[in-house]
């Protein structure tokens, strides 16, 4: 049940209310002041009807702004109601002064916001702090199963902070934005959402079907990330670097400046299977004469970096009009400092010989 506080941003003394965001901007809410269950297995017998009715109306009554009051019929593992239909009906019959309506959230909502009262409460932040006197905590759940909450942080972050951003930086190149394929991933990772499932609280079936969801998805966001990412880099000019030098991108995916350090690597020279045998490729390529190597930036001043000593290590190409292309390549790992990037920017820099 709604319990009210007074000058409380976290409680409402309505089961209606206002949310408003950081940039002062509001939707209309609603509470389930009386649980999200409390019109269920309504009684079609009279006795039990009154009896049920009575608590009933007067609990919804006691926190409901308007004379719309909501009865949810219906629960976590609940079957359908059969005789829904005949308990409204002996409702009606023995409460003639309320209507009793089979509605549903649509028509019930329009209802409401039609006879809201002038002195709605608006809530702000987080819908954490609730009081109620219901279980409104799962407790013990944040440490069960803790690999679902790490692949449930690793997707979200891909998806929310790299494939997103990449892609909305990659429209001004492509014109075209992938909403399919975000939309696909995010409701992937929703279905992992329900608490039983997130919190690690479900039988050993449930939560091992929650893994083929997350690496669906995480493979999703990759995919939209290399896509930008290819488009990106594709377009952005690099002609005043030296010819032999090895241009590289640095992105701050993030809304914030951002300073500290980057680690890539950066492919020196690759030979293709279809150019001989892979352990002489590989060989070939490991008794090339060490180098040495700076990285200026796109002013051409140097800049500094760690630089890793050269390594060759199998990898492979996936085109998307043939079969893979495999490849010995020679390379190295790259640390690179970065200072005050923008929100949502790129800096070139480039490998030079020397």
């Amino acid at each position: 049940d709604n319990e009210v506080l007074a000058d409380d941003n976290f409680t409402s003394q309505y089961s209606e209310m206002y949310w408003e965001g950081p940039d002062k901007s509001r939707i209309f809410g609603l509470l389930f002041a009386n649980w999200y269950s409390n019109g269920n297995e309504i009684p079609a017998e009279e006795e039990a009807a009154k009896v049920f009715w009575k608590q009933k109306l007067a609990d919804a009554e006691k926190f409901a702004s308007t004379g719309n009051l909501l009865m949810m019929n219906g629960v976590d593992h609940q079957p359908v109601q059969k005789d829904l239909s005949k308990a409204i009906a002996l409702a009606n019959q023995l409460f003639p002064e309320y209507e009793f309506v089979h509605s549903n959230f649509t028509e019930y909502l329009e209802a409401v916001e039609k006879d809201l009262p002038t002195d709605l409460g608006t809530m702000k932040g987080e819908l954490t702090s609730q009081e109620t006197d219901g279980w409104y905590t799962l407790a013990n759940t944040a440490s069960a199963r803790v690999y679902l909450k790490q692949w449930n942080t690793r997707v979200s972050r891909q998806l929310e902070n790299i494939a997103e951003p990449l892609a909305a930086m990659a429209y001004e190149v492509t014109g075209t934005y992938p909403h399919d394929q975000l939309d696909y991933a995010w409701k992937t990772l929703m279905q992992n959402h329900p608490h039983d499932s997130i919190c690690g609280c479900s039988v050993d079936e449930v939560h091992r079907e929650m893994m083929p969801r997350f690496e669906k998805a995480n493979e999703v966001g990759k995919y939209v990330a290399d896509e930008a990412l290819a488009a990106l880099t594709s377009a952005i000019d690099t002609s005043a670097f030296p010819a032999d030098s090895k241009p590289f991108v640095v992105f701050n995916t993030s809304g914030a400046t951002r300073s500290g350090l980057a680690t890539l690597e950066v492919e020196l020279e690759r030979k293709t299977f279809a150019q001989g045998v892979p352990q002489n490729l590989y060989k070939e390529l490991q008794e090339r004469p060490a180098g040495t190597y700076h990285v200026v930036n796109a002013a051409g001043d140097v800049v500094a970096a760690n630089i890793s000593s050269e390594d060759v290590h199998f990898d492979y190409d996936l085109p998307k009009d043939r079969f893979r292309i495999p490849y010995m390549e020679r390379s190295v790992m790259v640390e690179v400092e970065v200072a005050d990037m923008a929100p949502f920017s790129w800096e070139t820099f480039a490998l030079v010989a020397g």
